[in-house]
């Protein structure tokens, strides 16, 4: 709502008072979600400036926008302080994990190529359209949202979703509003390719959806098969209670923890600190060397009680643990040994004792709380090779291009351009 309350000022329409209002407070918090939001508001806010060429103002929605941000940032200081002293202390190291390049990130991170392609079609196309501050404002929001992707410099895929839903907004509109015929090879090249590239994508979002609705199990919701018989095991023995979940990876306690009902237990989603503080170890050949107390960092040091006070306190059903590979190059991040790593503290040990070995599903270990501490310690799997294991993708890269739906959309994107040129789209009428 608030990038067609620019576009309106842009084109220079009336705007009521009350929807500038309320436009303004809800756009207030969609930018807090996170700060680097804030630099789409800033761009679209010069946008308006500069095209409209008239001197800044405290429109409504800017003032509602402003004040919500401020009040939000006054709110985390006074009623979580917690999280600013969290932020501070981890703040750094976060920037560190999986962290690529910028030009890494924007070529190969996941949905980065659509916003590009919706770009690029935007400046060839922006003269053929009879809207051009609507395709303007939608080409700047898919600019500042792919620019606040790229800094972020993980690549993940819901980095890239608001510019890659901005960016499809943007090329569908291109494709609805662009005068024909397009008359230049230019023109009609990216003409044709926009719209086999919105076809291909809608249909595909179609399929994808048909299919999770018609296999709510199958790989397209969740692609480790072995997910469902960990969630039926916790969902069983678990539900209503705490579990904990020693694992650098959040897929390894989200969605299982909210889906099965049970309770989390620790005050971190995961544990990405360990992938950070251990990552230089990983492919070195010598076995890795955890840092005593004396020689930790204070964000370690801070980790490591924390969970054990965790653990403590919530004393929680079961505990499932990331499973430890062979301590070789070759085993990479899966040679983090959680349990060991942890049982260093004779508080995590004494209350490990009272953890019974259940069993293991894929990648994790699964140990259940009994009533009496074993005397002889707790049983634990021996280090195996997981070289066998589903695969499960590097988050900074992207899946395999061609599985069943890229085929899909493949095919769907030959098959519009087909149609395109076979019907001669691109001499069509003038769109109204």
């Amino acid at each position: 709502p608030y990038l067609f309350l620019v576009v309106g000022r842009r084109m220079g329409r009336p705007i009521p008072i009350h929807f500038a209002h309320l436009i303004g407070i809800f756009a207030g918090f969609g930018f807090a979600l996170k700060p680097h939001f804030a630099l789409v508001w800033v761009l679209l806010e010069l946008w308006l400036v500069i095209a409209s060429r008239v001197r800044p103002t405290v429109r409504p929605e800017n003032g509602w926008v402003g004040a919500v941000l401020v009040a939000y940032a006054v709110s985390v200081f006074v009623l979580t302080p917690e999280y600013v002293e969290l932020v501070r202390r981890f703040g750094a190291l976060y920037l560190s994990f999986f962290r690529n390049s910028l030009v890494q990130t924007l070529l190969f991170g996941e949905r980065s190529r659509l916003p590009m392609v919706a770009l690029l079609a935007y400046l060839a196309l922006r003269k053929q359209c009879p809207r051009p501050a609507l395709l303007t404002g939608l080409a700047v929001a898919t600019l500042g949202l792919l620019v606040v992707a790229t800094i972020q410099q993980k690549g993940w895929n819901y980095h890239f979703y608001p510019t890659a839903a901005a960016a499809l907004l943007l090329l569908s509109t291109i494709v609805v509003t662009v005068r024909r015929p397009l008359t230049s090879l230019a023109h009609r090249v990216y003409g044709v390719a926009v719209f086999g590239v919105v076809v291909a994508v809608m249909a595909s979002a179609m399929l994808v959806s048909a299919w999770r609705l018609s296999d709510p199990r199958g790989p397209k919701v969740e692609p480790h098969p072995e997910y469902w018989e960990l969630e039926d095991l916790v969902s069983q023995r678990a539900r209503g209670s705490r579990i904990l979940v020693l694992s650098w990876a959040m897929g390894s306690a989200w969605p299982l923890t909210y889906a099965t009902g049970a309770e989390w237990s620790m005050r971190f989603p995961s544990l990405w600190m360990m992938w950070v503080l251990y990552a230089n170890q990983f492919w070195q050949p010598e076995p890795i060397g955890y840092r005593s107390p004396d020689s930790e960092s204070s964000q370690e040091r801070f980790l490591r009680e924390a969970v054990t006070e965790d653990l403590e306190r919530s004393q929680p059903q079961l505990l499932v643990v990331f499973a430890t590979a062979p301590d070789t190059p070759a085993s990479g991040r899966r040679r983090l040994d959680y349990l060991a790593y942890f049982s260093r503290d004779p508080r995590f040990a004494r209350q490990l004792e009272f953890y019974h070995y259940l069993t293991t599903i894929g990648m994790h270990d699964v140990y259940e709380r009994v009533a009496e501490p074993s005397a002889g310690g707790t049983l634990r799997p021996p280090p195996r090779d997981l070289a066998d294991q589903p695969f499960q993708p590097h988050p900074g890269r992207r899946a395999p291009l061609f599985d069943i739906v890229g085929m899909f959309q493949l095919l769907m994107l030959l098959g519009a351009w087909t149609f395109a040129l076979a019907t001669k789209w691109h001499w069509g009428k003038p769109a109204t």
